[in-house]
C-alpha cells in the first residue's frame, strides 16, 4: 500500500508537470536551472503542448505501477523500475525530438560585427572541406564562428547579413 501512494504521487507530479508545461505561456524547460527562450521556438504553443503531452505519457509509467502495486507489490515494483531505466532515456530523446521540431531555424540576430576590430573569414577544412563563416579578431586572432557554409546561398546570406563584399578563405 506505501508503495502505491508513494507512486501515486510521483505520477501525480508529473502529470501536474504535463499539464502545467502544457498550460504554460513562455516556453517550458526540461533540465533544472536551464532556460528556453521565446526566440529560440518557432511555436511556443505547440512546443509546450508536446512538452506537457511527453510529461503525461511519462507519468501514466508510475499510474500503472501504482494500480499493479495494490495487488502486487512486487509486479509494481518491477514495471517501475523497468519503466524508469527505459522511459527516463526515453524523455532525453523525446525533449531533444520535440525541442529540434520546433527550434527557430530562421537566422539569428546578426553578430556585432565590427570592421575596425575584425576580419571577416572563412574557414575551410583541408581535409573535409567543411566551411565556417565568422570574424577573426585582428588583435588576438580568436575566431567568432558565426555559421556553416553548406553551399553559395549559405555564404550569400552571411554576407548579405553583414553587408560584405568579399569574404578571404582560411585553411
Amino acid at each position: 500500500m506505501v508503495f502505491s501512494v508513494i507512486t501515486a504521487l510521483c505520477a501525480a507530479f508529473f502529470t501536474g508537470m504535463g499539464i502545467y508545461a502544457w498550460k504554460r505561456k513562455k516556453p517550458m524547460w526540461f533540465w533544472s536551472g536551464s532556460s528556453v527562450s521565446e526566440n529560440d521556438i518557432s511555436d511556443v504553443a505547440a512546443y509546450n503542448r508536446a512538452n506537457g503531452i511527453m510529461w503525461i505519457c511519462y507519468s501514466a509509467l508510475f499510474w500503472v505501477s501504482a494500480a499493479l502495486g495494490l495487488k502486487h507489490t512486487v509486479a509494481g515494483g518491477v514495471v517501475l523500475i523497468l519503466g524508469c531505466l527505459i522511459g527516463t532515456p526515453a524523455l532525453v530523446f523525446a525533449y531533444d525530438k520535440i525541442f529540434n521540431r520546433f527550434k527557430n531555424k530562421e537566422f539569428k540576430e546578426p553578430y556585432g560585427y565590427d570592421p575596425q576590430r575584425e576580419k571577416p573569414i572563412i574557414r575551410a577544412s583541408i581535409c573535409t572541406g567543411e566551411q565556417v563563416a565568422g570574424f577573426k579578431d585582428l588583435n588576438d586572432g580568436k575566431f567568432q564562428e558565426i555559421m556553416l557554409i553548406r553551399d553559395q546561398k549559405d555564404l550569400d546570406t552571411f554576407m548579405k547579413t553583414y553587408g560584405l563584399d568579399h569574404v578571404d578563405k582560411e585553411y
